[in-house]
């Protein structure tokens, strides 16, 4: 089942953070060398969840997408409503549990995710993969998306990223499979 969080509340957080655990590993050990792993991994979800009660929810137009099998939320994204144009969108932190991966999730969740927006129109979603991430890089091209630049960009502070694609979905141009 589709889930889109507009908010959420401490369950809602919990879960979320079972699914994006791997990357706040990988965070946590930037963020805060001082403490121990799980000290770091504590303070990275707290942050994290700050974030998104914060900054990313209150923003208009701004969805946390979820896919929930069996009862459990196992993938997940955030989609970020752009103000470059109308029915403009970009999407960060497309991550699937550990212990799900390999099941075609992703997929289902993006494809979901296309589905939702395709209702209410013609639109246009972005995203960045860096370029040796060639599960990724697969999962988008199957789901429709090209590459649209070498470099991956920042829609928010306008920087570039050599080391990643960017990426587009454009409603117009391809039907939904």
């Amino acid at each position: 089942m589709l889930l889109a969080l507009k908010s959420c509340g401490k369950t809602e957080y919990e879960k979320l953070m079972k699914i994006y655990e791997e990357s706040n590993r990988e965070n946590s050990r930037r963020f805060f060398p001082e403490c121990t792993e799980e000290e770091a991994l504590k303070r990275t979800e707290a942050a994290f969840s700050e974030y998104l009660a914060s900054e990313f929810f209150p923003e208009a137009g701004n969805v946390c997408y979820v896919l929930e099998a069996d009862g459990k939320w196992v993938s997940a994204l955030r989609l970020y409503a752009l103000s470059l144009s109308p029915r403009s969108y970009y999407i960060e932190a497309l991550e699937t549990r550990t212990d799900e991966r390999k099941k075609g999730y992703a997929r289902t969740l993006l494809k979901g995710v296309i589905s939702a927006l395709s209702e209410r129109g013609a639109f246009v979603v972005r995203d960045n993969v860096a370029k040796n991430n060639f599960p990724s890089l697969a999962l988008h091209e199957k789901c429709g998306f090209s590459v649209e630049r070498q470099w991956g960009f920042d829609p928010f502070g306008g920087g570039k990223d050599v080391d990643s694609y960017g990426l587009i979905y454009n409603s117009s141009a391809r039907p939904l499979q």
